[in-house]
Protein backbone atom coordinates (compact mmCIF):
# COMPACT_ATOMS: atom_id res chain seq x y z
CA UNK A 1 0.00 0.00 0.00
CA UNK A 2 0.97 3.70 -1.02
CA UNK A 3 2.29 5.46 2.20
CA UNK A 4 0.04 8.59 0.72
CA UNK A 5 -3.19 6.14 1.73
CA UNK A 6 -1.24 5.67 5.61
CA UNK A 7 -1.48 8.82 6.51
CA UNK A 8 -3.28 12.07 7.68
CA UNK A 9 -3.89 14.34 5.25
CA UNK A 10 -2.31 17.04 6.40
CA UNK A 11 1.02 15.69 7.05
CA UNK A 12 0.91 14.23 3.56
CA UNK A 13 0.41 17.71 2.46
CA UNK A 14 3.20 18.51 4.53
CA UNK A 15 5.49 15.80 3.08
CA UNK A 16 4.17 14.91 -0.42
CA UNK A 17 6.69 17.03 -2.80
CA UNK A 18 10.06 15.96 -1.13
CA UNK A 19 8.61 12.07 -1.30
CA UNK A 20 7.31 12.08 -4.57
CA UNK A 21 11.03 13.73 -5.60
CA UNK A 22 12.47 11.02 -4.18
CA UNK A 23 14.49 13.16 -1.55
CA UNK A 24 13.17 11.14 1.62
CA UNK A 25 15.53 12.91 3.42
CA UNK A 26 13.79 15.96 2.69
CA UNK A 27 10.59 14.37 3.41
CA UNK A 28 11.40 13.30 7.02
CA UNK A 29 12.54 17.13 7.40
CA UNK A 30 9.20 18.44 6.45
CA UNK A 31 7.48 15.73 8.43
CA UNK A 32 9.10 17.10 12.10
CA UNK A 33 9.04 20.99 10.51
CA UNK A 34 4.92 20.05 10.50
CA UNK A 35 5.09 18.53 13.98
CA UNK A 36 6.54 22.02 15.33
CA UNK A 37 3.92 23.90 13.47
CA UNK A 38 1.19 21.30 14.50
CA UNK A 39 2.16 21.98 18.09
CA UNK A 40 2.81 25.64 17.54
CA UNK A 41 -0.57 25.78 16.18
CA UNK A 42 -2.43 23.76 18.57
CA UNK A 43 -1.30 25.60 21.67
CA UNK A 44 -0.35 29.34 20.27
CA UNK A 45 3.36 29.23 21.75
CA UNK A 46 4.83 30.62 18.54
CA UNK A 47 8.63 31.75 20.08
CA UNK A 48 9.36 28.34 20.81
CA UNK A 49 10.91 25.52 18.50
CA UNK A 50 12.07 21.79 18.82
CA UNK A 51 12.46 20.03 22.23
CA UNK A 52 11.46 23.73 24.12
CA UNK A 53 8.31 23.89 22.07
CA UNK A 54 7.44 20.06 22.86
CA UNK A 55 8.71 20.64 26.68
CA UNK A 56 6.46 23.79 27.34
CA UNK A 57 3.01 22.82 25.36
CA UNK A 58 2.91 18.89 26.49
CA UNK A 59 4.70 18.56 29.71
CA UNK A 60 4.50 20.04 33.31
CA UNK A 61 1.32 20.06 35.79
CA UNK A 62 -1.25 21.53 33.56
CA UNK A 63 0.04 20.93 29.98
CA UNK A 64 -0.85 23.41 27.18
CA UNK A 65 -1.81 20.28 25.08
CA UNK A 66 -3.57 17.64 26.61
CA UNK A 67 -3.40 14.41 24.92
CA UNK A 68 -6.43 13.05 27.69
CA UNK A 69 -8.15 14.27 30.78
CA UNK A 70 -4.58 13.90 32.16
CA UNK A 71 -6.65 13.09 35.49
CA UNK A 72 -5.14 9.63 36.17
CA UNK A 73 -1.68 7.68 36.35
CA UNK A 74 -2.65 6.40 32.78
CA UNK A 75 -3.48 9.43 31.38
CA UNK A 76 -0.59 11.25 32.84
CA UNK A 77 1.67 8.69 32.05
CA UNK A 78 0.44 8.87 28.43
CA UNK A 79 0.47 12.26 28.67
CA UNK A 80 4.02 12.31 29.31
CA UNK A 81 4.64 9.51 27.36
CA UNK A 82 3.66 10.97 24.07
CA UNK A 83 5.63 14.28 25.26
CA UNK A 84 8.86 12.22 25.56
CA UNK A 85 7.89 10.93 22.06
CA UNK A 86 8.04 13.88 20.52
CA UNK A 87 11.06 14.78 22.31
CA UNK A 88 12.93 12.24 21.39
CA UNK A 89 12.48 12.64 17.88
CA UNK A 90 13.11 16.26 18.13
CA UNK A 91 16.78 15.47 19.58
CA UNK A 92 17.23 11.59 17.57
CA UNK A 93 15.64 13.04 14.08
CA UNK A 94 15.42 17.21 13.53
CA UNK A 95 18.39 18.03 15.22
CA UNK A 96 20.86 16.21 13.65
CA UNK A 97 18.95 16.66 10.23
CA UNK A 98 19.81 20.51 11.15
CA UNK A 99 23.21 20.21 12.39
CA UNK A 100 24.91 17.64 9.34
CA UNK A 101 24.50 15.72 6.62
CA UNK A 102 22.22 13.12 7.24
CA UNK A 103 20.55 10.65 4.63
CA UNK A 104 16.94 8.79 4.93
CA UNK A 105 16.54 5.68 2.70
CA UNK A 106 12.98 5.43 1.31
CA UNK A 107 12.87 2.51 4.09
CA UNK A 108 14.27 4.80 6.57
CA UNK A 109 11.69 7.92 5.87
CA UNK A 110 8.98 5.90 5.39
CA UNK A 111 9.01 4.25 9.20
CA UNK A 112 9.58 8.27 10.64
CA UNK A 113 6.96 9.53 8.94
CA UNK A 114 4.24 6.76 9.84
CA UNK A 115 5.59 7.26 13.25
CA UNK A 116 4.79 11.11 13.25
CA UNK A 117 1.53 9.86 11.88
CA UNK A 118 1.21 7.42 14.65
CA UNK A 119 1.70 10.46 17.38
CA UNK A 120 -0.26 13.18 15.39
CA UNK A 121 -2.60 10.53 15.78
CA UNK A 122 -2.85 10.13 19.16
CA UNK A 123 -2.97 13.48 19.97
CA UNK A 124 -5.87 14.33 18.18
CA UNK A 125 -7.93 11.14 18.70
CA UNK A 126 -7.30 10.82 22.47
CA UNK A 127 -9.96 13.70 23.03
CA UNK A 128 -7.85 16.02 24.96
CA UNK A 129 -8.06 19.46 24.37
CA UNK A 130 -5.52 22.62 24.57
CA UNK A 131 -5.99 24.95 26.97
CA UNK A 132 -6.97 27.75 23.82
CA UNK A 133 -9.53 25.07 23.26
CA UNK A 134 -11.34 24.70 26.12
CA UNK A 135 -11.17 28.45 26.94
CA UNK A 136 -12.86 29.22 22.88
CA UNK A 137 -15.49 26.86 24.48
CA UNK A 138 -16.00 28.39 27.70
CA UNK A 139 -16.18 31.28 25.42
CA UNK A 140 -18.67 30.35 23.17
CA UNK A 141 -20.87 29.03 25.88
CA UNK A 142 -24.52 29.37 24.92
CA UNK A 143 -24.80 30.39 28.94
CA UNK A 144 -21.59 32.74 28.94
CA UNK A 145 -22.46 36.10 30.95
CA UNK A 146 -21.21 38.82 29.05
CA UNK A 147 -19.16 40.56 32.26
CA UNK A 148 -16.25 41.68 33.40
CA UNK A 149 -16.24 39.79 36.65
CA UNK A 150 -17.16 36.07 34.40
CA UNK A 151 -13.94 37.18 31.61
CA UNK A 152 -11.58 37.44 34.89
CA UNK A 153 -12.88 34.36 36.25
CA UNK A 154 -12.07 32.96 32.92
CA UNK A 155 -8.43 34.06 32.77
CA UNK A 156 -7.57 32.85 36.47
Amino acid sequence: MEIKNRLRNDLWKAVYAHYEGKDYTESVRDAMLYVCEFLREKSGIIDKDGTKLVENTLFGNSPVILVNKNETTTEKDVQQGIGFLLKGLMQSIRNPLSHEKTTYTQNDSEAIILFVNYVLNQMDSSGGKSKIDSLKDLIYDANFTSSKEYAELLIK
